[in-house]
């Protein structure tokens, strides 16, 4: 007799089943659209915004948009991160509406001098290279400005535009059953984190526990408290005082070693796809704010990348190409340390460490609870975090303090982040991350069964900007109310003394 595979719903049904995986599963956010309503005058302001459309459309056909920042619709010459969004709905003085708009123009820059550069035909377009094209760019972003914002309209509609757009798939959980999946996918996250809570060692792993990766010896800085700050509100920091504050708080990675997947090291483009090149260990470095008891607040980010997460056996779902953490350190305006937490570079496995001056709340305002560990104590001050991280799987084991010289080991170099907008290439350059903030070629097979939360390519490694950090509900790594969501200050202990 011929046998047969049982499917518990019935042929059809399964392939129902497999075919929504597949088209949902994969579903990233869409770019916004960002044409400016002046497009079709005939004047210098038409000419500005058909620049504008021209470019953005050459952008679109060649599919090397950045994904970094969020486009703001009617407003071309802008973008928007989550951070810059919290404040469209507060009142602003005309200073502080100013340097919000020059913020989210730095974001446009940052943006295009990405997408330009990665433009192969550029030639077509006005000003025949990346520079000129800049230039003329920037000329019509101040025309723009200049009419667009000159009234409470023109404000107004900047408000309601400029929104950073939430990365979960409604039309996922509507297909699949989320009011009633996400009891389940609560009850598997409230299981791994009873489970990791125990896993988890607050204390400092040896040397002889795995590879060490430390930073460049570096002085104290010699600005360690925040002494200005711009109109909005936002910390100033020199290039200068950023490096020593990045050096200075940079942590040590202690990596158990059970394969070439284990060494860290700089992601590249290769004949098979994303890789590491871990000839060399490296870290990158970016810069975020986050917002703290009416203060906003420096976070230092620290990246480290392995070449993949291998397979346990043929049923892995969690293995796949290039894996790595993107460690933040939150700083009070006095320069100490309020919290750490980490995630993977998918946005998965969010923990938080935070310093004795937090608590967490007892009602979180996330419906996933977030894990968070007990308080690293950073007394002494000027001591350096150390992470003692498992082999093959990345998972942070040990987590600890030592003083600055005591646990020395291989040094890596800095990198800036945003250097992964832009690998080079033989023929010019390349993302690491496609238009929709996620690196081709690193889908994992979970995606297979957490589609329905609503997450597009759920373990695929994302961008900075687009981690989701939740199943359940809706969180982002980048969500500037997230300390306040979790933690309240100890006492009356409010920023860190």
């Amino acid at each position: 007799m011929k046998s047969r595979i049982w499917l518990p719903f019935g042929h059809r049904a399964f392939a129902v089943t497999v075919l929504l995986a597949l088209l949902l599963g994969g579903c990233a956010v869409a770019p916004r659209e960002s044409r400016s309503p002046l497009v079709g005058q005939d004047d210098e302001l038409g000419a500005c915004a058909r620049l504008y459309r021209q470019v953005d459309t050459a952008v679109a056909r060649a599919g090397v948009r950045d994904a970094g920042s969020f486009r703001v619709a009617g407003f071309p010459w802008l973008r928007v991160d989550r951070f810059l969004a919290s404040f469209r709905d507060e009142p602003m003085s005309e200073p502080a509406f100013q340097q919000w708009v020059a913020h989210m123009r730095a974001l446009d820059r940052q943006a295009r001098a990405a997408e330009l550069g990665r433009l192969p035909d550029i030639q077509s377009l006005p000003g025949g290279n990346a520079a000129a094209l800049q230039a003329r760019l920037a000329r019509c972003a101040q025309t723009l400005r200049a009419a667009r914002l000159g009234d409470e309209a023109g404000r107004a509609a900047l408000r309601a535009a400029a929104v950073a757009q939430d990365e979960y798939s409604q039309l996922g959980r509507a297909f699949g059953g989320y009011p009633l999946s996400r009891y389940l996918v609560l009850y598997g996250v409230s299981s791994w984190q009873a489970r990791e809570r125990q896993a988890v060692q607050l204390q400092s792993p040896e040397r002889d526990w795995g590879a060490v990766y430390a930073p460049p010896p570096a002085s104290a800085p010699r600005q360690p408290v925040i002494t200005a700050r711009d109109a909005l509100g936002v910390p100033r920091l020199s290039a200068e005082q950023l490096q020593e504050w990045l050096h200075w708080y940079a942590p040590v990675f202690v990596v158990e070693q059970a394969s070439a997947a284990d060494r860290p090291g700089a992601p590249r483009w290769g004949d098979r796809g994303p890789e590491v090149d871990a000839s060399r260990p490296r870290v990158y470095t970016r810069l975020s704010f986050t917002r703290w008891q009416g203060e906003v607040l420096p976070q230092l980010n620290y990246g480290i990348w392995f070449d993949a997460r291998p397979a346990k056996g043929p049923l892995d779902l969690l293995a796949g190409r290039l894996d790595g953490l993107n460690v933040r350190i939150t700083l009070t305006s006095r320069g100490e340390v309020l919290l750490v937490d980490s995630i993977h570079h998918c946005g998965c496995y969010h923990r938080h460490f935070p310093a004795p001056a937090l608590v967490a709340r007892a009602d979180p305002a996330y419906a996933e609870p977030p894990l968070v560990h007990p308080n690293l104590d950073w007394a002494p001050a000027g001591r350096r975090l150390v992470l003692g991280l498992k082999a093959g799987t990345h998972y942070i084991r040990r987590a600890g303090t030592v003083a600055r010289d005591d646990l020395r080991g291989q040094v890596y170099d800095f990198a800036d982040y945003d250097s992964l907008r832009q690998l080079p290439l033989k023929d010019g350059g390349r993302s690491l991350f496609d238009e929709y903030g996620l690196v081709p070629g690193t889908e994992r097979a979970e995606r297979w069964f957490f589609w329905p939360t609503g997450v597009p390519e759920p373990g695929a490694m994302r961008q900075w900007g687009r981690h989701v950090t939740g199943f359940v509900g809706r969180r982002h790594f980048d969500d500037p109310d997230l300390l306040e969501r979790i933690f309240e200050a100890r006492g009356d202990v409010a920023d860190g003394q």
